[in-house]
């Protein structure tokens, strides 16, 4: 018995010592854990420091370029009214300056249509000229029944002295008297296609435009072909254009404009032609023609009123889609 009571008292201190190793132990392993936790912790905070940082670092970095944008976007803005100034005044100067071309132009045409008169070689004498030459040169005895202009004859021995009336008259050779009246029977005979073409530039420069019609349709009956038929027909054109006679201008436009080897004459009837189409309600091919004109000749006066009227008929198409 007594051997048993020790044995029990062996066996609970060595359980006992077994339970206070395992503690120091477990007591060591948690001293370890909790220094690696608190090492961690160090790290932990030192990054936070750190990101704080350079936090503020980028946030400061970021006022200083939205700074810089703003600036930039000031100076931008600026320059972009100041470059809308500009182009206002460059068209303002470009829209004075087409006006004035095209001023030149008119009276380039109108000198080259009395260049034209004042150079064509003066026509021959027409039958209806020599008879009046003829008739002016009998006496009124031998017209019976025609009336006489002239005024009575007087004596060669005693001449009266010239009126101011006739003197004016003689300082004026250049314009003849009318021919006297064709006996009953008689007919003027047609003009040459040559004195039709002259008569019709004359007119023309002198703003006789409804004789000047009447002239160049007749001298197209009968010659379309030579320049001066092409040169006819643009003048025609320009005249239903001034009458408003826009279905007749665009057919002539139509069909002088690729014939026409002046380039300036060329680009006026390529816009007036498109400005036709647009009177008769034919916006499309009027659009076409003014985008080709813009090819065609880009320097000419007729391309930049081609360019303000595009604008003005995409502005008028725009403000009608938005209603």
């Amino acid at each position: 018995m007594q051997m048993q009571g020790f044995f029990r008292i062996a066996t609970t201190l060595a359980f006992l010592a077994a339970l206070t190793t395992l503690g120091e132990a477990a007591d060591r392993e948690t001293i370890q854990l909790q220094t690696q936790v608190q090492g961690v912790q160090d790290q932990l905070s030192r990054l936070q420091r750190s990101l704080d940082e350079n936090i503020g670092i980028i946030s400061e970095q970021m006022n200083h370029n939205s700074e810089k944008v703003r600036k930039l976007q000031a100076s931008v803005d600026a320059m972009r009214r100041q470059l809308e100034e500009r182009n206002k005044l460059a068209n303002t100067h470009v829209d004075d300056m087409s006006s004035q071309v095209k001023a030149l132009q008119n009276a380039i045409g109108e000198l080259r249509a009395r260049l034209e008169i004042a150079m064509s070689p003066p026509a021959s004498q027409t039958p209806v000229q020599s008879q009046s030459a003829s008739k002016a040169a009998e006496s009124p005895a031998q017209q019976p029944g025609v009336p006489q202009p002239q005024p009575a004859p007087v004596s060669p021995e005693k001449p009266l002295p010239a009126s101011p009336h006739q003197s004016a008259a003689n300082a004026q050779p250049q314009q003849p008297p009318p021919p006297p009246a064709l006996a009953p029977g008689n007919s003027p005979p047609p003009l040459s296609g040559a004195d039709l073409y002259e008569a019709a530039m004359h007119h023309y420069a002198s703003k006789d435009f409804e004789a000047a019609e009447n002239e160049f349709t007749k001298f197209l009956k009968s010659d379309r072909q030579s320049e001066k038929a092409i040169s006819a027909q643009f003048y025609l054109a320009e005249i239903e254009y001034q009458q408003q006679d826009f279905e007749g201008a665009l057919d002539d436009y139509t069909e002088v404009a690729p014939r026409l080897s002046n380039p300036s004459q060329a680009a006026t009837a390529q816009y007036k032609k498109a400005l036709c189409l647009l009177e008769v309600e034919r916006q499309d091919e009027a659009i076409r023609e003014l985008q080709a004109l813009m090819e065609r000749y880009p320097r000419s006066p007729e391309a930049a009123y081609a360019s303000r009227k595009l604008r003005s008929l995409q502005s008028k198409q725009g403000g009608g889609a938005r209603r």
